[in-house]
């Protein structure tokens, strides 16, 4: 608190002009009034000094300290680890030169009473014969009925085949078997089978020595042919071993051949038909999540996922696509999904979401580790429509993983660098400004605390640079392991407290400081030595940073200033003498220099420093406590050139210097208190 007092200026300006109004008709001899006032009460306090705010705290006693702490200076969390949030996966070009269709397959039953009814005259011949009519269940007719038939029949006729499961076909290759089953009671010696279709005719297939109940097949080779779906069957010729006239044979509705028709291996270079699950693809891989840092991953949850596909192709119809991943499960259930997409001229796209799935990594025997096996099949489904595949036609598929987010995963994460950054902090130091030089505290602490739930250790190798405001510079280094959690939910919790007996902490202090520089890097200790390692989303691992430095110090030229304000005086040549009296009560445990300013604040010009004394410290307890103040009267006696100095200001500044005394350390309280009482005596000087 600061009293100022103006009174002895107007006094001495009322004075000069009574004597320069009055000179002609008042005499004086000898007049020299002198004039005695108050100039200013102050009050010095450490709380002025070092105020309460910012990182400065007061304890309940008043003692200052400097407190800061941050519990996330540095921080790593699970993306810092393993970063895999878009890979790779499969691409595929089909052409379908390459299709495989399915086999095509056709049945036919020619019955003994079809070829009798097929032919008038045969079936008057056969009626004569006693042969019933239609057929009953069984009845029995003569060997020599069956030798008249024989030598009667020249063939069973033409059969039109239709084979709907296309429409036509250009085949590169291609089998066509006809296979013909003997139903009757006796021998076929021998049947001749004419194929033809509306396109390209396949040619004569003969058959010998049909055994009863035998199954004998003929292939034709349909590589270069175009077939359509009308296959016509001329069965030109069909002889039956000729048997004892008078032996009995059995005939039944049933009796009869039965022909099979089977295209197989084909490959072609056109066709229409209708496709029902026609595979394009069916095969298994090995994705690899090819990470970068020797990272081997054996188990993995993912939080979130999503598996995006492109589809374009030369066809419009349907194309249904299933992809499995047989060592994932998702709800449960052994992961599969089945996309089915319109592919025409433009390309079409979509995702499947793949949130929450549980992967194994470990399945691949050569590499046990980062590997996720996929299930992968196409086809194409058409409906009733039919659709004409040409050489020229093809189809592109491809997909890829993409939005990879972590929900858990174990295994080993390898050894590499993190960089934590680095970053100018603001903890307040700058009240050391006012500290000229030899700040030495005497219980600094840096206080490192690390929590970490990230299922790996490290180490760390971090630091302070910190910077004076002449740019002098001050480093402080720490390097410290990380321990690890032993289990999902377990947390390492370290502190490592850094003082003056174990690190350079007391170099920073004593710059003082004006900015402090943070940086560092983690070294990840994941190599597989049989721990395994382990993350959860929300697994993470953080470094704070904790400042305490007590205000308990050994300190040279603390400076408190404080400001009088003054009007300049006139006439200043008529002061003959200027003393300042001062009462000084120093509440400060530190040895105290007083000097006043002469100051003009417009000019920014100081004109002089009036050294006015040294004052001893307080008395203080073995607690270090002040218990007694010091008390002193002083008297500073202005020369000539102080006085002119003195009548060109405007402003007094006390400045009090603070210093401990040599090797000792003393503790500072916000109620400390320097009390400063000033007056001044002025002789002027009033003689004609």
């Amino acid at each position: 608190m600061l009293f100022k007092t103006k009174h002895i200026f107007f006094i001495f300006s009322f004075l000069c002009f009574i004597y320069s109004c009055e000179r002609d008709s008042i005499k004086t001899n000898n007049w020299n009034p002198e004039l005695i006032t108050p100039l200013a009460n102050v009050k010095l306090t450490l709380g002025d000094l070092i105020p309460e705010e910012g990182s400065v705290v007061y304890d309940e006693d008043n003692f200052i300290r400097l407190a800061y702490r941050d519990d996330n200076v540095f921080s790593f969390s699970t993306d810092s680890i393993i970063d895999f949030s878009n890979q790779q996966g499969l691409s595929e070009h089909y052409d379908f030169n390459e299709l495989d269709l399915d086999n095509f397959n056709e049945e036919i039953d020619y019955t003994l009473e079809q070829v009798l009814t097929s032919d008038p005259t045969i079936q008057v011949l056969a009626e004569f014969a006693g042969i019933q009519i239609p057929f009953p269940d069984e009845q029995q007719i003569s060997g020599g009925v069956f030798n008249i038939l024989s030598s009667e029949l020249d063939g069973l006729g033409q059969t039109d085949i239709e084979l709907n499961q296309f429409s036509e076909i250009s085949f590169i290759t291609g089998n066509l078997s006809i296979g013909i089953q003997n139903n009757l009671p006796i021998d076929i010696e021998n049947i001749e089978v004419d194929l033809s279709t509306g396109v390209d005719d396949v040619g004569l297939l003969q058959f010998s020595d049909i055994q009863i109940g035998e199954i004998q097949y003929l292939s034709t080779n349909l590589s270069g042919l175009t077939i359509d779906n009308n296959l016509l069957v001329d069965f030109v010729d069909l002889t039956l071993e000729e048997v004892d006239p008078m032996n009995e044979f059995s005939i039944t509705p049933n009796t009869g051949i039965k022909v099979f028709f089977q295209i197989e291996n084909i490959s072609v270079s056109s066709v229409t038909m209708s496709f029902n699950d026609q595979s394009l693809t069916n095969y298994q891989t090995m994705i690899d999540f090819e990470l970068d840092n020797g990272e081997q991953i054996h188990n993995l949850e993912l939080m979130t996922g999503k598996i995006v596909y492109n589809i374009s192709s030369s066809l419009n119809t349907d194309l249904t696509f299933n992809l499995s991943i047989p060592s994932a499960t998702l709800n449960g259930e052994v992961f599969e999904t089945q996309e089915v997409v319109f592919a025409g001229i433009e390309p079409s796209s979509g995702e499947i979401d793949i949130s929450g799935i549980l992967i194994d990594l470990t399945t691949d025997i050569n590499q046990p580790f980062n590997k996720i096996p996929i299930s992968f099949s196409a086809s194409l489904n058409s409906g009733s429509d039919l659709i004409t595949l040409t050489n020229e036609d093809f189809a592109d598929l491809n997909f890829s993983f993409s939005d990879l987010s972590i929900q858990y995963a174990d295994g080993y994460f390898g050894d590499y660098e993190i960089d934590l950054g680095g970053d100018l902090v603001d903890i307040d130091l700058q009240i050391f400004e006012d500290f000229d030089s030899g700040l030495i505290l005497d219980d600094p602490k840096f206080i490192i605390r690390v929590f970490n739930s990230v299922g790996v250790g490290a180490s760390i190798n971090a630091g302070l640079n910190a910077f004076s405001p002449n740019l002098e510079t001050a480093v402080f280094d720490f390097n410290e392991v990380i321990e690890s959690p032993n289990f999902i939910g377990d947390t390492v919790e370290q502190v490592w407290i850094y003082d003056k007996n174990n690190s350079t902490i007391d170099d920073i202090i004593a710059l003082p400081p004006q900015q402090i520089e943070y940086f560092g890097v983690a070294n990840l200790n994941g190599t597989n030595t049989g721990e395994v390692n382990f993350i959860t989303s929300d697994s993470k691992m953080m470094l704070g940073v904790e400042v305490d430095f007590p205000m308990s110090l050994n300190i040279a030229n603390i400076s408190l200033k404080d400001t009088i304000i003054i009007d300049e005086l006139d006439d200043a040549e008529k002061i003959e003498s200027m003393s300042l009296f001062m009462n000084i009560d120093n509440g400060f445990p530190l040895d105290t220099k007083l000097d006043l300013v002469l100051r003009d604040s417009i000019t920014n010009i100081n004109y002089d420093t009036l050294e006015i004394a040294n004052f001893s410290s307080g008395v203080i307890d073995q607690d270090g406590y002040l218990i007694e103040s010091f008390f002193s009267e002083n008297q500073f006696d202005l020369n000539h050139d102080q006085i002119l100095n003195f009548s060109k200001s405007n402003q007094l500044v006390l400045d009090v210097t603070l210093n401990t005394e040599q090797n000792q350390s003393i503790r500072l309280y916000s109620d400390y208190e320097f009390l400063v009482n000033i007056g001044m005596r002025i002789k002027l000087n009033l003689d004609e």
